[in-house]
């Protein structure tokens, strides 16, 4: 808890039927993307978009953090954006930030 929040973490590995326990209550997801991954990010945007199709989880914003950004080989916001198809959101508040964790 911080400062009167709840916060559940859970990797995408957790089996979909265990991680859906938590989605009524949500408010966001933090969607973290590593921007180093070789490929075009096919699974993380399969992923991301799996997770946006959730009724539970249709109105919670969407925080997506381009991880590895300090890293030479990284790709920019703009191309993870586009990999992500983050464009095509409608009707839900989203943003796009880099990170270096």
């Amino acid at each position: 808890e911080l400062r009167d929040m709840d916060i559940t973490l859970w990797d995408l590995s957790m089996p979909a039927e265990e991680r859906r326990r938590y989605y009524k209550k949500a408010q966001a997801i933090a969607f973290v993307v590593d921007s180093t991954a070789q490929g075009d990010l096919a699974e993380a945007r399969d992923m991301l978009w799996d997770l946006l199709a959730e009724k539970e989880l249709q109105d919670a914003q969407l925080l997506v953090l381009a991880n590895k950004q300090d890293a030479p080989c990284a790709k920019s916001l703009e191309e993870v954006s586009r990999r992500l198809g983050l464009q095509r959101i409608r009707g839900r508040r989203w943003v796009l930030h880099a990170a270096s964790a």
